[in-house]
């Protein structure tokens, strides 16, 4: 297995989870905090995942909006939970719990954007998408176990990533659903979206300095000691930013399409925590549509129960 090793004072190092199998050693000292912790604060900042995952998990099924945004949002929370695991033991395990679902939440995240098809629909065409993204990341899957070179994972991750939120852009730009005068709805949309795609690339470019630059950072890093060392811990900010910007790009994508697949007087896009976090909401009139929805088959059932008690009398 190809092996990168960022910090060449990490070579051979040792703490409880044993010898290193990771593709990859980041450019953090190895257990410099705790030797139950390889990489301390690559580990703890992942918690910006799970915080921002669990919120959104919380906000989408409080407003009833479909079970793929509840999935998008159990990703985002499972990428922070594997991440946490890879940079604490640096084993390749967990390594691949980190790596792989980044590859299967974008992919999801691929389906939100391309699958117009109104949210009513009964079309059985609708699954193609979903059904060939499942076959990809089964064949990607096999591939990069059997070829587990980092740069591969990169390339398919930046790939799928850039063609989702080009998909985004363009939805937004060319097929928006809001009329001249919800200026400020399409306003808020391209404001979040952009937010988040700005974090995830000010996150990218953070995490190339800290390769880049990992001679220097470390050198830094035993001059200030802890706690002021954290400053340069570029690639702990990659998690905090990315954290963000995927929460960000996800909650315009989730009100964007739910826009142009549905009535859009049915949401509103909220912000939350001081109007930091961003939150799709169903508004009354959108819940009254839920209900009426979830009534129409046992209207209809008790209308062909009617006519067919009159026929028999």
């Amino acid at each position: 297995m190809h092996r990168t090793i960022w910090n060449p004072q990490d070579q051979g190092s040792l703490g409880k989870w044993g010898t290193v199998t990771s593709s990859i050693d980041w450019c953090e000292r190895n257990y410099a905090v705790t030797v139950w912790i390889a990489e301390f604060f690559n580990s703890t900042t992942n918690c910006a995942f799970v915080i921002l995952a669990l919120f959104g998990i919380k906000k989408n099924l409080e407003n009833r909006l479909g079970w793929r945004f509840v999935l998008g949002h159990l990703g985002l929370m499972i990428i922070g939970i594997g991440s946490a695991l890879f940079h604490m033991t640096l084993l390749y395990e967990w390594q691949l719990a980190d790596e792989l679902p980044m590859i299967y939440l974008t992919t999801l995240m691929t389906w939100v954007c391309f699958d117009l098809t109104p949210v009513n629909s009964t079309s059985k065409t609708r699954i193609a998408l979903p059904v060939g993204l499942l076959a990809f990341n089964t064949i990607f899957t096999y591939a990069y176990l059997v070829f587990p070179n980092p740069i591969f994972h990169q390339v398919a991750y930046g790939s799928l990533t850039i063609s989702t939120t080009a998909r985004a852009a363009y939805l937004l730009l060319s097929q928006s659903p809001f009329s001249a005068d919800e200026n400020k709805r399409h306003h808020d949309t391209r404001k979040v979206l952009w937010q988040g795609v700005g974090s995830f690339l000010f996150g990218f470019f953070i995490w190339n300095l800290d390769n880049l630059l990992c001679v220097t950072t470390t050198k830094l890093k035993e001059w200030v000691g802890l706690p002021l060392s954290l400053l340069f811990e570029l690639h702990a900010y990659w998690h905090i930013l990315t954290g963000i910007g995927g929460y960000n790009i996800m909650a315009a994508m989730c009100y964007l399409t739910l826009c142009l697949r549905d009535d859009p007087a049915n949401y509103e896009l909220v912000f939350s925590v001081g109007g930091l976090v961003p939150t799709v909401k169903r508004t009354k009139r959108g819940f009254k549509a839920l209900v009426k929805k979830i009534n129409a088959p046992l209207d209809t059932s008790s209308a062909v129960h009617s006519s067919s008690k009159s026929k028999d009398q």
